[in-house]
């Protein structure tokens, strides 16, 4: 999924409630169940500024705000010796 302002992958997920004047940011969901929201980098959403007379809530996990990549888990391969000194 990319962002909704540019190419860049999307790394959060951005949600309006007008009635509330509120917008919340909050991780980018693993699946998206239908719900409305736009997708933002984080470049997008780190930038986001409210409208006069609104909130805005972010809800992210800081690590991953800070450390975009902190939430990937990498399986590190291990190569086999070539040799074996016995």
């Amino acid at each position: 999924m990319s962002c909704c302002r540019c190419a860049q992958p999307a790394e959060a997920w951005m949600s309006f409630d007008y009635d509330a004047r509120r917008i919340e940011i909050v991780n980018l969901p693993e699946l998206w169940d239908g719900y409305g929201g736009y997708a933002m980098c984080m470049p997008h959403a780190n930038r986001l500024r409210p409208p006069v007379g609104w909130d805005l809530t972010d809800d992210r996990d800081m690590a991953l705000t800070l450390f975009p990549l902190a939430g990937l888990t990498r399986t590190a391969e291990v190569a086999a010796p070539s040799s074996v000194v016995a």
